[in-house]
């Protein structure tokens, strides 16, 4: 920067290390560096997004809405923007985003991204008439979606069946998911991790049992389980993760 004073994709890279050193000093550098180079050049929404990140990320959501709004005075739509107001407006309550999440999803009904925070936000309000909205708009989605991003939207909506009530529809999807790929350990996770999926999922012992016997050297996977049920203190997951990795390593005691 001494030598290319002018070089903007130099300044951005720094403010990404200050950004990377998680101290309040830098994170004020940051800022201020981000600030000049918005100023410079308005027409730049990754570092305006940048900058929202920041200040989500430093607790000020009214600057993060502030840095949002600004930033697409200048550039009007842009997606990484109005997923930044998003975020700000959901800190704030979950609902007041989803008339933006909407917006995006006009401009794009396939945008995971926005779907997945929509789901979000639903899961907190009190309005089961938007949840049977929300669920038919996803299972519109997974019909024309191929590949990774139907896989992604059916994880949705076996999240939002579950925690709308729909425990067996929930399961259902999530078991369809499994059998779908049945070397990805991802839909066995979440579930795993929803709450009191243990108690209110009754087929979710015998999906564990189908996972750990299939993939005997598996390792990670009881072990991402076991640290979900020790986060939330959940008794009988811990008995439950105890043993699985007890039998873990009986298998491979140099785990």
């Amino acid at each position: 920067l001494e030598s290319h004073t002018d070089n903007g994709e130099l300044k951005v890279l720094k403010a990404r290390v200050l950004i990377a050193r998680k101290t309040l000093p830098a994170a004020q550098q940051a800022r201020m560096l981000l600030n000049q180079i918005v100023a410079e050049s308005p027409d730049q929404a990754e570092v305006w997004e940048l900058l929202g990140r920041l200040e989500l990320e430093q607790k000020q959501y009214g600057n993060a809405m502030d840095v949002a709004l600004r930033g697409l005075a200048h550039n009007p739509d842009d997606r990484l923007l109005l997923l930044l107001k998003a975020d700000a407006e959901a800190l704030r309550s979950p609902m007041l985003a989803v008339p933006t999440l909407r917006e995006l999803l006009r401009q794009d009904p396939n945008d995971l991204q926005a779907l997945a925070r929509l789901a979000d936000a639903n899961s907190k309000s009190d309005r089961p008439d938007k949840t049977q909205e929300l669920l038919q708009l996803l299972q519109e989605r997974q019909m024309v979606l191929e590949g990774p991003a139907r896989k992604r939207c059916g994880m949705i909506l076996a999240v939002t069946l579950y925690r709308s009530g729909r425990i067996d529809d929930a399961t259902a999807q999530f078991e369809a998911l499994m059998k779908a790929d049945p070397n990805d350990p991802a839909p066995l996770l979440t579930l795993v991790q929803l709450p009191d999926s243990l108690r209110r999922c009754p087929r979710l012992r015998q999906f564990i049992d189908d996972w750990t016997t299939s993939h005997p050297d598996d390792a990670r996977t009881p072990a991402v389980m076991a640290a979900a049920w020790i986060a939330v203190r959940d008794e009988e997951g811990m008995r439950l993760g105890e043993n699985l990795l007890r039998s873990v390593l009986q298998r491979t005691p140099e785990s």
